[in-house]
């Protein structure tokens, strides 16, 4: 499997780091001004992962989001080649379920992180209410 589809995509990584995710990912997106149109492309970076360098945006992988967003209202799985996450919110009804799927898991769970975030959703911020 390839590096790219191994992390979540640039606009998905872009909006987690708007929202204050710290840039911490093992992958990095990172904008090199050596190419003639400038365009960004994933590289692996140890330098980038101190989160020092501004050019430099975090491409995580499915562990580390699972990570920053592992608790017991989220149910992730593979069907199809298809990936989804659900997000079990208040109670059990259907409308109480929020899901998000990708054709990798990367992306399926950025989406839902970037969900919780926007809706302060994420166990930290529910623990301030």
């Amino acid at each position: 499997m390839k590096l790219e589809q191994q992390v979540c995509s640039l606009d998905l990584a872009k909006r987690l780091k708007e929202l204050g995710v710290e840039q911490n990912g093992f992958c990095q997106y990172k904008k090199f001004s050596d190419r003639p149109d400038g365009s960004e492309h994933l590289v692996l970076d140890d330098g980038c992962r101190m989160g020092k360098d501004e050019n430099c945006i975090s491409a995580f992988t499915v562990a580390e989001l699972w990570e920053l967003c592992s608790w017991d209202k989220i149910v992730f799985s593979n069907i199809d080649k298809d990936w989804k996450v659900q997000y079990q919110a208040n109670g059990h009804t259907e409308n109480d379920v929020r899901c998000f799927d990708s054709r990798n898991g990367s992306d399926a769970m950025a989406k839902m992180l970037i969900y919780l975030l926007e809706n302060n959703l994420t166990p930290a911020s529910q623990d301030k209410e």
